[in-house]
C-alpha cells in the first residue's frame, strides 16, 4: 500500500512449509493460512477463553486447527474467612 509502512511480525515454532498472508485491498480483512507437510490447517474460531466447571468436561475442537492465540482458563473462584471456632471457612466457586 503506497505511503503506508507494513509491519508484520510472525514467530514460527516448528518446521512449517508454507505461510499464506492474505491482506485485502482496504486493509480491513486479514487471513493467515498455515501449510505443514503438505496440509492446510483450517483457522480455529472457537473461544480462546474457557471458564471451568465442576460438573462438566469442555472440549475446545483445536484439533488439525491453526489458533492465533493462547487459550486462557480462568481461575475458579475462591473465597476465604475466618470462622467462630477460630478455623478458617472456604468457598469454592
Amino acid at each position: 500500500m503506497p505511503g503506508r509502512a507494513l509491519d508484520i511480525d510472525i514467530s514460527v515454532e516448528a518446521v512449517i512449509q508454507e505461510i499464506t498472508l492474505g491482506v485485502d485491498r482496504t486493509w480491513k480483512d486479514v487471513s493467515l493460512e498455515v501449510n505443514k507437510g503438505g496440509k492446510v490447517y483450517p483457522p480455529y474460531e472457537g473461544p480462546y477463553n474457557v471458564t471451568p466447571t465442576f460438573y462438566f468436561q469442555q472440549r475446545l475442537e483445536t484439533y488439525g486447527k491453526s489458533m492465533t492465540d493462547d487459550v486462557i482458563v480462568d481461575s475458579i473462584k475462591v473465597t476465604e474467612s475466618l470462622n467462630p471456632q477460630g478455623g478458617r471457612t472456604i468457598v469454592i466457586g
